[in-house]
């Protein structure tokens, strides 16, 4: 099958590659050079990388559908196949080759349309997760499955979005896969999806990464965890900004073994244990987490250890918000 791929980070380069191996990709679209990194470089997209290496011709449109459309008839193909591209394509593209838009979703529609669905997945604490490969309509992730894919995230604990998304992507190449495969053979069957049940991502801003402790433990861990890859939960500490990029409910058993307090003896955002062998942990509302990954200002992601090694936290400290309410 002859396929127009559109896509942009390294999440979709799996499927990228999958397709070039089975199928032939005949054009690659993905978004336009962007800085990127302390230095601000122009760097080519993951995906425009993984087409070169390939010798695949790439286009990149600042509005695919308004300069896109003319380009993207003139290419012979059978489909055009969507992954974390970045832009939304109108009626004319959608239904422009054969079996119009196939489109790899970060989740099992209809719960979780929109942009962020592995964000919200991990924010929510969701037991599965999962991908979808639908046709793409007008409307926003509400065209009708071909094939979903599930799995259970029960043995992945305090996972992070960061890591989610890694998991996914390396299904994708299957799920895509699966479903050119039932259009070849004729098996396909286009299922409806129930509009009543279908959820939406909320938009994620800078504003969600201040996080609330006196929120349940659970709702900080998942809080912190969903918005490690952007915009980052962010604390206070002495005025100066730690980024926290992963960390976990501690558990009852932890708790006692750690010899720690009742909730109520310690103030929200107080560090109850800081050393190297049993951790960094905080009060919150209903109890503590432990704090796995962080970065001071101007410094790099540490694991709790390599942050207390290079950075002297005495217990009895409080993190706070940044914008106290």
């Amino acid at each position: 099958m002859k396929i127009i791929f559109l896509g942009t980070p390294e999440f979709a380069v799996p499927a990228l590659r999958a397709l070039i191996a089975h199928h032939e990709v005949v054009a690659v679209v993905t978004m336009p050079d962007k800085p990127s990194g302390r230095g601000k470089k122009i760097k080519p997209t993951p995906v425009e990388v993984e087409a070169l290496a390939h010798s695949i011709p790439v286009h990149k449109f600042k509005k695919i559908r308004i300069d896109g459309v003319e380009a993207l008839k003139s290419i012979d193909a059978d489909v055009i196949i969507t992954c974390a591209y970045g832009q939304i394509l109108s009626a004319e593209i959608l239904n422009m080759k054969k079996y119009g838009v196939l489109n790899i979703h970060g989740s099992v529609l209809p719960k979780y349309r929109g942009a962020s669905p592995i964000q919200w997945t991990v924010i929510n604490g969701d037991s599965t997760a999962g991908l979808s490969v639908l046709k793409s309509d007008v409307g926003m992730d509400d065209g009708p499955v071909l094939t979903t894919m599930e799995i259970d995230l029960s043995d992945y604990p305090n996972i992070t979005s960061l890591e989610l998304f890694d998991i996914l992507s390396q299904l994708s190449p299957k799920i895509i896969l699966q479903a050119l495969a039932s259009i070849e053979d004729g098996s396909v069957v286009y299922i409806q999806q129930n509009h009543e049940v279908a959820t939406h991502c909320k938009k994620l801003t800078k504003a969600i990464a201040n996080i609330d402790l006196s929120k349940s433990a659970k709702e900080v861990v998942h809080l912190i965890n969903g918005i490690n890859a952007w915009p980052v939960a962010t604390l206070t500490l002495d005025d100066d900004p730690i980024k926290v990029y992963k960390s976990g409910v501690l558990t009852s058993e932890r708790v006692v073994q750690l010899g720690i307090l009742e909730p109520h003896n310690y103030l929200i955002g107080e560090v109850v244990v800081s050393n190297l062998k049993q951790g960094l942990v905080v009060r919150v509302g209903d109890g503590f987490i432990e704090l796995l990954q962080l970065q001071k200002p101007g410094g790099k992601v540490l694991d709790y250890k390599s942050y207390l090694n290079g950075n002297k936290l005495k217990v009895g400290r409080i993190f706070s918000r940044v914008n106290k309410e």
